[in-house]
C-alpha cells in the first residue's frame, strides 16, 4: 500500500512526539533524542543574546545546566528545565489528564489563554515549578513576563478567503494534528510507553507486548478458570 508523503510527514512528526513524551530525566536520554531529532525545536528565534539564539540550544544547555544545578534537590521539591516542564505538558494531554486544556494551550503557544485556564480553575490545574531565566527565544519581552514556545498567527487565503492558522513551530503543529486523530495516542498497559497507534484497536506499542500480553492472559485463565476445571476434574 503506498503512502502519501503528507501521512508519511504527519507519522514522523508524531512518532517524535511519541519520543520527546517518552524521554527520561537524564543528560543521555535527551541527548539521544536531539540527535534523534535534531529539528524538533526551532533553531532561529530572531533574537541576539548570547545563549538564547535559538530554542533548539537553550532548552538543551540550560537542561545540562539545571542537570548540574538542581538535579539533587530535596526529596519532594520538584524544580524542572523547561525541556522536562514542555514533556510532562505533553504526557498529561497524550494521557488525557489535561481536563481544561491547560496544558494543550501551552503546548499550542497560547500561554495567555493557559493563564486564564489556570486562574478560572484554580486548584484544578497543578504543575511542576519551572526553572527558566527571564528571557526565552521565540518570544517577545514583556515586563514581568516570561514566555514560551513561539507563538502563532491567524493567516487569511487572499483567493479563498479561507481563514487558517500559521503555528510558530513544528511541534505545535505536530500537536495539533494528533489532537485531530487524538485516538492514536495511546500507552501501552504492559510498559507504560507513550506511542502512536496504527489503527483504532491497536491497545499495545509492540509484537514483544502483544506476547506479553497474551502470555499475562493466558497465565490469569489458567490461575483461575483453569484451577476450577481442575478441582472438578479430581
Amino acid at each position: 500500500m503506498r503512502v502519501s508523503k503528507h501521512l508519511a510527514d504527519k507519522m514522523r512528526s508524531f512518532e517524535a512526539l511519541a519520543a520527546y513524551a517518552n524521554m527520561g530525566d537524564q543528560p543521555g536520554e535527551w541527548k539521544k533524542f536531539r540527535l534523534m531529532y535534531p529539528d524538533f525545536f526551532p533553531v532561529t528565534s530572531g533574537f541576539a543574546q548570547k545563549g538564547f539564539e535559538n530554542l533548539d540550544s537553550w532548552m538543551y544547555d540550560f537542561a545540562d545546566e539545571w542537570h548540574k544545578d538542581f538535579s539533587d534537590l530535596p526529596p519532594g521539591v520538584i524544580l524542572l528545565p523547561p525541556l522536562l516542564w514542555y514533556r510532562n505538558r505533553l504526557r498529561a494531554v497524550w494521557a488525557r489528564n489535561d481536563q481544561h486544556g491547560y496544558c494543550l494551550a501551552i503546548l499550542l503557544g497560547f500561554e495567555d489563554e493557559a493563564a486564564e485556564i489556570a486562574a478560572e480553575h484554580r486548584g484544578e490545574v497543578s504543575f511542576e515549578p519551572i526553572a527558566r531565566p527571564f528571557v526565552v527565544p521565540g518570544q517577545p519581552i514583556a515586563k514581568e513576563k516570561s514566555h514560551g514556545l513561539p507563538q502563532g498567527r491567524p493567516a487569511i487565503n487572499g483567493v479563498t478567503g479561507a481563514i487558517t492558522w500559521e503555528f510558530g513551530c513544528e511541534i505545535q503543529r505536530a500537536v495539533y494534528e494528533l489532537m485531530q486523530e487524538r485516538w492514536r495516542a495511546k500507552i501501552c498497559p504492559q510498559c507504560g510507553r507513550y506511542f502512536v497507534a496504527m489503527k483504532t484497536a491497536q491497545k499495545v506499542c509492540s509484537a514483544a507486548c502483544s506476547g506479553d500480553a497474551a502470555r499475562k492472559r493466558a497465565l490469569t485463565w489458567w490461575n483461575q478458570t483453569g484451577r476450577k476445571r481442575r478441582a472438578r476434574a479430581q
